[in-house]
C-alpha cells in the first residue's frame, strides 16, 4: 500500500507521517498535493451532501437526515486533508469521522419505525463505541482495527434495512421495488468501490507499471483507490437517500414528497401539489 515520492521530490507537506501511504504515486502532479487523484476525487463527498441538505432542507426533513448529509461533507473534508498531505494528523481527520459518521447512519437506521425503541440507550451505545474506538485506535496505531471497527458500523447499516424494506414492502407493495433497487444500487456501488480498493492494494506494483507505461489520459481509470471515493461516495449518499425515504413511510408522511431521480442520482424533493391537481 506504499506510494513513493519520485526520486529527489520532496512536496509541501514533507516527509509521510500517516501510517498509510496509497498506491498513487505522491506529488506527482502538484508540489502541493501529494495525492492528486485520490485528493480531487473526494469531490463526490461534497457535491453530493450539498445537493442532499438543500433537498433535505426543503423538505424539512429531520435533523438526523442534515447530520447525515454533514457527515459527509465532513469525511470528504478529512479524506482530501490526508491524501493531500500524508500527515498521520489528517490521516486521523480522514478515519475518525468515518467513524462517527457512520454511527449517525446506524442510529438513523435502528431508529427508522416509531415509536423508536430504546433511541437515547442507542445514543449513548455508539456514543461509548466511538470513544472507544478513537481511544485505542490513538493508542495502536494499527489501521486494521480501525478498519475492522468501520466495518461493524457498515455492517449493521447494510443489513438492518433488508428487514426494513420487507416490513414497508407489506405496508406499501408500490414502494417495494423502488426501496429494493435503491438499496442494491447503493450497496452494489459501495460493494464494487471496495473491490477496487483491495485490486489497488495487493496489485498496486501492476497497476503503477500499467500506469507508467500507458501515460495520460487513460492512466487516471487505473487510480483506483480514486474511484473507490467516487463509487463509495455515491452509494453513501444513495444509502442516506434510502434512509430517508424508509423513515417517511415509516412516519406515513411518504405523500408529503417526491422520490425520483435526476440522472443517476436520487432525490426526494417537495411534492408538486399542483402538478398532482392538474393530473
Amino acid at each position: 500500500m506504499s506510494g513513493l515520492t519520485p526520486a529527489g521530490v520532496e512536496g509541501f507537506w514533507g516527509p509521510v507521517t500517516s501510517t498509510l501511504d496509497w498506491c498513487e504515486e505522491n506529488y506527482l502532479l502538484s508540489h502541493y498535493v501529494a495525492e492528486w487523484w485520490n485528493t480531487t476525487s473526494n469531490l463526490v463527498f461534497h457535491v453530493t451532501a450539498l445537493i442532499g441538505i438543500y433537498n433535505a432542507v426543503r423538505v424539512k426533513a429531520e435533523a438526523r437526515i442534515i447530520y447525515s448529509f454533514l457527515a459527509l461533507a465532513v469525511v470528504g473534508t478529512g479524506s482530501a486533508a490526508f491524501h493531500g498531505s500524508l500527515t498521520y494528523e489528517m490521516q486521523l481527520m480522514d478515519e475518525l469521522p468515518m467513524i462517527y459518521g457512520s454511527c449517525i447512519f446506524v442510529f438513523s437506521t435502528l431508529q427508522t419505525f416509531p415509536p423508536g425503541k430504546f433511541p437515547t440507550l442507542t445514543s449513548i451505545v455508539l456514543a461509548v463505541y466511538a470513544l472507544f474506538v478513537t481511544v485505542v485506535y490513538i493508542m495502536l496505531r494499527d489501521p486494521v482495527f480501525h478498519q475492522v471497527s468501520y466495518a461493524v458500523l457498515v455492517a449493521i447499516t447494510s443489513l438492518v434495512p433488508i428487514a426494513h424494506i420487507n416490513k414497508l414492502g407489506r405496508i406499501y407493495p408500490g414502494t417495494k421495488r423502488v426501496l429494493w433497487f435503491l438499496y442494491v444500487t447503493s450497496l452494489g456501488s459501495y460493494l464494487f468501490g471496495f473491490l477496487l480498493w483491495n485490486i489497488d492494494n495487493f496489485y498496486c506494483d501492476a497497476f503503477r507499471s500499467w500506469k507508467n507505461t500507458t501515460g495520460y489520459p487513460l492512466r487516471v481509470l487505473g487510480e483506483l483507490h480514486a474511484w473507490w471515493h467516487l463509487l463509495t461516495g455515491y452509494g453513501s449518499y444513495g444509502s442516506v437517500i434510502l434512509s430517508q425515504y424508509m423513515r417517511l413511510l415509516a412516519l406515513g408522511k411518504a405523500n408529503t414528497v417526491e422520490f425520483k431521480y435526476y440522472g443517476i442520482l436520487p432525490v426526494i424533493v417537495p411534492r408538486d401539489h399542483k402538478r398532482g391537481k392538474g393530473e
